[in-house]
């Protein structure tokens, strides 16, 4: 639908994160590698779901229950994660993650505006 009640400026920053880390973690693979990225959005309920699967080397590094980010230019990178859910959060929504045998899935509902994904 034209309007779900995410601004925009949201739904940027959301994707724009979630493909930024997806890529570079395909960059990571070693030559030969298998390297993809899937992107599936869809309405829910009254969510919007995004659910982005993509290859990656199989190192996950944790700071406690939080993703810490590989990149070492750690004042300009590292921030989209915490972007991300912000914004989730902002729209009481959830994110999941799961690192499973060469393939990250992220996961990510947000409520939206049940008039408009009724109307879907």
């Amino acid at each position: 639908p034209a309007n779900i009640g995410i601004e925009d400026f949201d739904l940027n920053i959301v994707y724009s994160n979630a493909l930024d880390n997806a890529m570079d973690a395909c960059k990571k693979l070693p030559p030969g590698s298998e390297r993809y990225i899937n992107i599936d959005t869809y309405l829910r309920n009254d969510h919007l779901v995004l659910v982005m699967k993509n290859s990656y080397n199989g190192v996950i590094i944790k700071n406690g229950d939080e993703l810490k980010s590989t990149k070492t230019e750690l004042g300009r990178h590292g921030i989209g994660m915490g972007n991300m859910k912000r914004v989730v959060e902002k729209y009481d929504g959830h994110i999941l993650i799961e690192a499973d045998g060469g393939a990250f899935v992220l996961t990510l509902a947000m409520y939206c505006l049940a008039d408009m994904v009724k109307a879907v």
